[in-house]
């Protein structure tokens, strides 16, 4: 059997960011127990109707390249994963693999956790280079507006292979660099040298 390649590093969890209606956050790679916590805390709070429903955090990470959750004063707010190691390739241009994403079900709608997961997502594309982000996402109500709110075109780039029951969305370079632009300005001490 081949041996996974580890993701490659990010600068992301030595930074943290001062965000309003949200308070310090920070990224942090998913750990084991970390994917515990959220599985039970967010598996409860789970709405019914939820396409989602039966997600686990647990099960789903294991088969991902990076898997990253975000904080806001120490509580989690939202994960995403990735199961590219490295920018598809498409259309002559590189784009980052964004296969699964979910924001604290209390959190939904606030308007203030959904850019900033995108800002952070689009931070970690940048640093592999890639110039576009690709995703499909559930067919829900207000999901496809919300992407599309945050810069997202529908459609994808030639040669990406998405199920076909999801919809398909690309933040192409200039809506990252928006993104990006939205979380450099709330960075804590961003002239403070990284290791």
């Amino acid at each position: 059997m081949a041996q996974r390649r580890a993701p490659k590093p990010s600068s992301l969890s030595g930074k943290t960011w001062r965000v309003p209606d949200l308070g310090k956050v920070r990224v942090a790679t998913a750990s084991r127990r970390a994917l515990e916590d959220l599985d039970r805390r967010w598996g409860a709070m789970r709405r019914p109707e939820d396409v989602h429903l039966a997600w686990r955090w647990t099960e789903i990470v294991p088969d991902m390249r990076e898997a990253f959750i975000v904080y806001a004063e120490d509580a989690p707010i939202g994960i995403w994963a990735s199961k590219s190691g490295s920018p598809l390739a498409l259309e002559g241009a590189a784009y980052y693999r964004l296969d699964y994403l979910e924001i604290d079900p209390a959190r939904r709608g606030d308007g203030a956790t959904s850019p900033l997961l995108f800002a952070l997502i689009a931070k970690r594309a940048a640093e592999h280079r890639a110039s576009g982000i690709v995703l499909a996402a559930f067919n829900v109500e207000g999901l496809i507006e919300t992407y599309v709110a945050l810069g997202a075109e529908l459609g994808c780039p030639r040669g990406w292979n998405h199920p076909p029951e999801l919809v398909p969305l690309t933040f192409r370079q200039v809506a990252l660099d928006e993104l990006r632009a939205l979380i450099d300005a709330l960075q804590e001490d961003p002239g403070r040298a990284l290791p």
